[in-house]
Formats: structure tokens, C-alpha cells, sequence
């Protein structure tokens, strides 16, 4: 499983959507219904899922499912 499919499966499951329904270009709130407490949950999901770190500044930037895909690729280590 790649990256996106394992953000796209996090996703699903936290904001209780359709995997077919989420895209890179898909956006948490905007298009998936989440809200700030989602996007909390998801950054936290993603640090267990990916053994890394999504520093505070970073997550209220990461809005998309594109984007936390690119930052993970680009951080894939521990920070």
C-alpha cells in the first residue's frame, strides 16, 4: 500500500467517508466534512501511522490529502 492509499484509508476511517469519494485534491473540511478537532485527529493518526512528526505549524497548513501526502513523503523520518 503507498502513501496515499494509506492516507486516504486513515481518512476514511476518521471522517467516516467513502474511499471512493477521497481525492488528492480533497480537502478535510471543505470537502470531506471534518472539522479543527478531525484535523487534530488526523495529524495524530498520520505521527502513529508513519512513525514521524507533524509539528503544530505545520498541521493547520496541511489542509488537503495531497498535501499531508507530500509532507510525509518529504518527512519521512522522524524529525
Amino acid at each position: 500500500m503507498n502513501t496515499q492509499e494509506q492516507v486516504t484509508m486513515i481518512v476514511s476511517q476518521l471522517l467516516k467517508v467513502n474511499l471512493d469519494t477521497i481525492t488528492r485534491d480533497s480537502h478535510f473540511i471543505k470537502d470531506l466534512g471534518g472539522d479543527s478537532l478531525d484535523a487534530v485527529e488526523i495529524a495524530l493518526a498520520i505521527e502513529d501511522a508513519f512513525d514521524i512528526v507533524v509539528p503544530d505549524n505545520q498541521a493547520g497548513k496541511l489542509t488537503t490529502v495531497g498535501q499531508l501526502v507530500d509532507f510525509i513523503e518529504t518527512n519521512n523520518q522522524k524529525l
